[in-house]
């Protein structure tokens, strides 16, 4: 019998589809950064022009980050359920409105109400958009595909930070809002336009029966016996616990960072934007880098990749005071290295690994579990970071993370250990 990969007309068309669908996903992710890592950046000046302290402006990271988290838990079911291009699409079009809400309020309570909605905005991209790549690429690639796919939310971030940096020097904190704002709107209406959610949606065969090594696995009777299932799994529970603790590292870093530069290290309120840019940078390589690695010399085991980068990363967050009093060019290498060894464990945990997870039909579901959990760690660090920072300063900053990075690396360590059981 012929295989359908000897169809090269179709495999031609397959892969035109494949790299249509990987950009416009990979852009439409990447976007949701505009209307998140504004607020970031602006943190400085955002405190400064309100009065805000280290602590209130730790609350609006709260109730951004404990919205996010619920929006996780119900996305992910709702993915499993919904159109994608409806989630996504609904989702990216509150965001822009809440971001532009925001950057016209100046009372607390109204910054808290509308950071709020922006994170359950939020929620609906990750989930869904992962959902949407599970549709278009096979098991046996994903791994290297995800590793570059998830460079979106270091690339675009980068880009995000330097919009937002550059709209706070130029015209003050407000348009640090605004025009990030109108930038996400345009990925929005591209989204809308011209994403297709699946290769069946196009008239194509499943990516698992295409470009894997069989059929495209069975379909469970129904969602709901699929997240009973899920739910029973040690495995989803202990990604999801070892991501909370790297998110809760992960977002210390993204929330604070422009705030630590201009506190601690003396940089302008405009500076800090720029200069807390530049190791997202750094954590595009280290998701490549994990993807490729985990597929290339580890057969898709992704315990090995991620226990040597999180023990790597108690390394050097356990030595990046010390490298930050040799000088700025020396403190921004160590947060680049940082973020090289933060952004590989992210994207395998709540990617690659969760897809595994979750394969025959809970993908979204899957990712939702442990994205949500993931949620819950940065909805703590907010007011952690912010309350430890005003009373102590930022020395504590990078012990604290050390701790917290323990864990996820000695679980991680029994994933290992299981693989090379197998």
């Amino acid at each position: 019998m012929k295989s359908i990969n000897a169809d090269g007309g179709l495999r031609k068309k397959y892969d035109a589809q494949r790299a249509r669908a990987f950009a416009i996903l990979w852009i439409t992710y990447g976007g949701y950064y505009f209307c998140r890592n504004c607020y970031f950046v602006a943190k400085p000046a955002v405190g400064e022009g309100l009065g805000l302290a280290n602590s209130q402006l730790g609350a609006i990271d709260l109730a951004f980050m404990s919205m996010y988290a619920a929006g996780q838990f119900v996305n992910g079911a709702l993915g499993d359920r919904m159109s994608v291009k409806l989630l996504v699409g609904a989702g990216m079009l509150a965001s822009v409105a809440m971001t532009v809400a925001f950057g016209l309020s100046s009372a607390l309570p109204l910054l808290l109400v509308f950071w709020g909605i922006n994170g359950l905005a939020q929620s609906t991209g990750w989930t869904s958009c992962v959902k949407s790549m599970d549709n278009w690429f096979s098991s046996r690639e994903r791994g290297t595909v995800m590793g570059f796919w998830s460079t979106n939310f270091q690339a675009v971030g980068f880009v995000a930070r330097v919009v937002a940096a550059a709209a706070l020097g130029w015209y003050g904190w407000r348009y640090s809002f605004f025009i990030p704002a109108a930038m996400m709107f345009g990925v929005a209406l591209t989204f809308i336009a011209f994403h297709i959610e699946s290769p069946e949606k196009a008239g194509l065969p499943p990516a698992e029966e295409f470009y894997g090594r069989g059929r495209a696995a069975a379909r469970p009777a129904s969602a709901n016996s699929e997240t009973a299932r899920l739910l029973r799994s040690p495995a989803l529970w202990r990604m999801g616990v070892s991501y909370f603790c790297v998110t809760f590292v992960r977002y210390a870093l993204m929330c604070w960072l422009a705030m630590y530069l201009y506190e601690k290290m003396g940089f302008s309120v405009t500076a800090s934007g720029f200069q807390s840019a530049a190791p997202e940078l750094a954590g595009l390589f280290g998701t490549v880098a994990a993807g490729y690695v985990s597929d290339r010399y580890f057969k898709s085991k992704r315990g090995a990749v991620t226990t040597m980068m999180l023990l790597c990363l108690i390394l050097v967050l356990g030595a990046q005071n010390g490298i930050a009093a040799m000088g700025p060019v020396w403190n921004l290498a160590g947060l680049c290295a940082i973020y090289f060894l933060i952004q590989g464990p992210t994207s395998i945990m709540v990617g690659t690994a969760a897809m595994d997870i979750g394969r025959g039909g809970g993908t979204a579901t899957a990712v939702g579990v442990i994205n949500g959990l993931g949620a819950l760690g940065a909805a703590a660090q907010g007011p952690v970071i912010g309350f430890l920072s005003d009373k102590y300063g930022w020395g504590f900053l990078f012990q604290l993370l050390m701790v917290m990075s323990i864990a996820p690396c000695v679980l991680m360590a029994t994933v290992w250990l299981e693989e090379r059981r197998r």
